[in-house]
This record gives C-alpha cells, structure tokens and sequence, in this order.
C-alpha cells in the first residue's frame, strides 16, 4: 500500500496519552507521560496495551466507567427539561460524566446515542465543559479563531464531512486509514463552534452544518 498526496508523503503514526484515572490522584508528572503505553489506535482509547500496575489500573477503571454507559443514556434523556429548569448541580454532574465517557470510548458513547443524540447532548454540555475540564478549555480558547481540522475514514468525501469528531493533526487523521480508497480530508470551522476540545488525539467536537462551505478537500488518499 501507499499513500497518494499532494504533499510531501507523511509518517503515519500512533498517538496516545495515558488515560487520567483522576487529575485529583494523579502527580503533575504523571498526567502527561513521555514514553505511553501502546494502544490499538482503532478502539479509541478504549484499552492499553502492555503490563504494569499504571496500565491494570487505567484499564480496570475505563472498564469499570464503561459499564455506567446505559445509566448516563437513561440521564441524559432528561438533559434537555433539567437545562430548560435551570438544574445546574444536576446538569453538572451529567457534563462530567459525559465529558469523560466520551474521552473513555468515543466509539462505544456513539453508537449508544447515535451521531445526532450526541451532538445535541454536546451542545447542551458544552457551558459546562469549562468547569469540567478547564485545561483543555483554555487550550481551545487559546486556538485561532478559524481552525483548520482533519479527519481520516472511508469514502465518499460527503459522507466522512458528516462526523462530529475530527482533529487539528493530518498525522493522527491518516492513522484511521486502514483500506485501500480510505481518505483524509481537510476543511475549515470557526473556533467558536467547536464544543470540546481533546488532548488526546487534538479532537475536536464539531457541528458539520458549520463547517466553512466549500473548503473540505481530501488531501491523502490509501491506495
């Protein structure tokens, strides 16, 4: 196989980041550690690879929060009545569950809630996110005002511009390519529709319907 790109051809390589088990528990060197374990790229940060006891324990607690999936379903169905209420303790306590279910296993949270539950509950969360995780708030906050994302799958072009996960990294985009015809495109947002923002994997949360019209093109295709 090989790549196809108007560019310089570029390494695709696997990026991952030890899940935190707590900000709270965890010591400031530990959150971001140089040398992560590896991880099958494909599940999403679902399970890391490899042995130790900081590895066990990441794994046995993502477990563990994964098996809460089908309780915070059942409370998010009230999200849109306890935001209209003004519920915020309760509402709170939903954006930081949500916020790290997602982080957890993206691909697990999707195809619970479906691609537009999930961008409905991102929009209602998204006020709150800045209390929930204001590390990576102040990192979106601190981005141009248009941003340009990636995101890598299969084709058709129209059809992989609809997800709402993408990244600020053509690297970490080329890495969901994995069949022959399976493309990266590139597009443009305005910051201030982004919902979340990642460390891990620079994802964004994004609303398609606002992406800047006429500017997705695909910049690497897997042959």
């Amino acid at each position: 196989m090989k790549l196809i790109t108007e560019a310089t051809p570029i390494l695709i390589f696997q990026v991952a980041r030890a899940r935190q088990v707590s900000r709270m528990e965890q010591p400031e060197d530990t959150r971001t550690p140089s040398s992560p374990p590896s991880l099958n790229f494909r599940l999403r940060r679902l399970n890391y690879l490899g042995e130790g006891e900081m590895v066990q324990k990441i794994n046995r607690t993502t477990e563990e929060f994964m098996a809460t999936f089908p309780e915070l379903k059942q409370r998010c169905d009230q999200l849109e009545a306890l935001v209209n209420d003004c519920k915020h303790c309760e509402v709170y306590s939903i954006a930081q569950d949500f916020y790290q279910a997602y982080y957890s296993s993206s691909g697990l949270l999707t195809s619970q809630f479906g691609p537009a539950r999930l961008l409905r509950c991102f929009e209602l969360l998204y006020p709150y996110f800045r209390t929930v995780n204001p590390d990576e708030t102040e990192a979106l906050k601190s981005m141009p005002e248009e941003i340009t994302v990636y995101r890598g799958g299969r084709p058709p072009t129209e059809t992989l511009t609809l997800g709402i996960s993408w990244t600020t990294h053509q690297q970490i985009a080329a890495a969901f390519m994995d069949t022959p015809g399976d493309l990266v495109i590139r597009t443009r947002i305005p910051r201030k529709h982004l919902f979340a923002y990642y460390f891990a994997q620079c994802e964004c949360i994004l609303d398609p319907a606002r992406l800047v019209p006429g500017t997705v093109e695909r910049v690497l295709t897997l042959e």
